[in-house]
């Protein structure tokens, strides 16, 4: 049997690849590429499992929380051209998970809700100043019940 958080990364990369971003192809990560020199040329998405919590609602029920880490790294030469538009495909990736505000995955008519999503920083600086590298980070936090055992 798959973990859930591992169900629920696949789910975010598979709605990531149905909205056909132009130079966006998700990946299923464990550990997202670090080092700038295995970047490459082009645009990287990673999608990781981040974090999950379940909180008891009542004696039969439990809010579940799992968080999804998307990752975007690319490396730059033009930082005036080439910054904002990264930032709005970070935009149309984060639309992507979030506009159904739903997510299949998992055994049939389980849905998670999107909960929450944290970009901060918008892009990280320091890798942009000393890398040449554009890394946004989005953590989408994810809700669902389940029935708690007994």
């Amino acid at each position: 049997m798959v973990a859930r958080i591992i169900q629920l990364r696949d789910a975010v990369v598979a709605s990531i690849a149905a909205a056909a971003i132009d130079g966006v192809t998700p990946a299923a990560a464990i550990m997202p590429i670090i080092e700038p020199a295995d970047l490459g040329d082009g645009l990287r998405c990673e999608v990781l499992p981040m974090r999950q919590a379940t909180k008891p609602e009542s004696r039969s029920t439990n809010e579940n929380h799992r968080s999804i880490q998307i990752v975007i790294q690319k490396r730059v030469i033009d930082i005036d051209t080439e910054i904002p538009a990264l930032i709005e495909t970070v935009d149309q990736i984060i639309a992507a998970v979030t506009n159904a505000r739903r997510l299949p995955y998992g055994n049939k008519d389980e849905y998670a809700t999107v909960a929450e999503v944290r970009q901060e920083p918008l892009y990280d600086r320091e890798d942009l100043k000393e890398n040449s590298v554009f890394a946004s980070s989005v953590v989408v936090v994810f809700a669902d019940s389940s029935t708690a055992a007994r």
